[in-house]
């Protein structure tokens, strides 16, 4: 085996050899090292270190699997679909993976009306504890909306009917519709979840890239959260 020549890399290098045992994910051991995940998989790959098998994590969730897992400008997650589950597939044979999971739990195909629904409003967290069907998207509004609509006071409802009235003169923007187009949605989605469920969750597999296209290369919280907060300003 090739080490590195220079010391500091090769005490680096030394330091991540006992713990690639198989069992640990890159993301354990680079906790435990407080170093860089990408650095620790890339360290595995080029010296050949033992890593997760793929029995561990299913082969399109696995962290060495490139192109099983897509995230969409949305900022869902979609998958190849599996055989039993064709009826679900679009036209290049892919599932959302939410929809998936949840059909998986049930055990049948979902009809097309079904919503399934986030519980804590993270499109990338798709634990099944996390995910809730519902029969249509009526019952999905009622749901979600019921309680959450605010409680206008009579200075609240003038000062709001004397802001849309000023906007009636300029071209009215979809935020959303912006945020898709310029990547953000997407982006937003991958901070969030990696502060919910760590940066190595399996739901963040497929998202890397993206950070780093988007210059984040800490990935400790505080990093993330201000790289969240500087996107919610970029929008107010």
């Amino acid at each position: 085996m090739n080490y590195p020549k220079d010391q500091k890399a090769l005490d680096r290098l030394l330091r991540i050899i006992p713990l690639c045992d198989g069992v640990l994910s890159s993301g354990e051991i680079a906790e435990h090292l407080n170093e860089n995940v990408k650095y620790i998989q890339k360290m595995m790959l080029r010296y050949g270190l033992p890593r997760r098998q793929q029995s561990v994590v299913p082969s399109h969730r696995n962290t060495f699997y490139k192109t099983g897992r897509h995230i969409n400008k949305d900022g869902y997650a979609s998958v190849i679909c599996p055989r039993d589950f064709q009826l679900m597939a679009n036209k290049n044979g892919r599932v959302l993976e939410h929809r998936l999971i949840l059909a998986q739990r049930i055990r049948r195909n979902l009809h097309s009306h079904e919503v399934v629904d986030h519980i804590d409003g993270i499109r990338l967290h798709n634990h099944p504890d996390n995910l809730r069907l519902f029969e249509n998207n009526a019952d999905h509004l009622k749901a979600t909306i019921t309680g959450n609509v605010p409680q206008w006071s009579a200075i609240g409802k003038a000062a709001l009917d004397l802001s849309r009235r000023r906007s009636e003169d300029y071209q009215p923007v979809d935020i959303h519709l912006l945020k898709v187009k310029q990547g953000d949605a997407r982006l937003i989605e991958i901070l969030r979840a990696a502060l919910r469920c760590g940066i190595d969750s399996p739901y963040l597999l497929g998202s890397c890239h993206h950070l780093e296209k988007a210059g984040i290369s800490d990935f400790s919280d505080p990093s993330l959260e201000r790289a969240l907060g500087d996107l919610y300003r970029k929008y107010e």
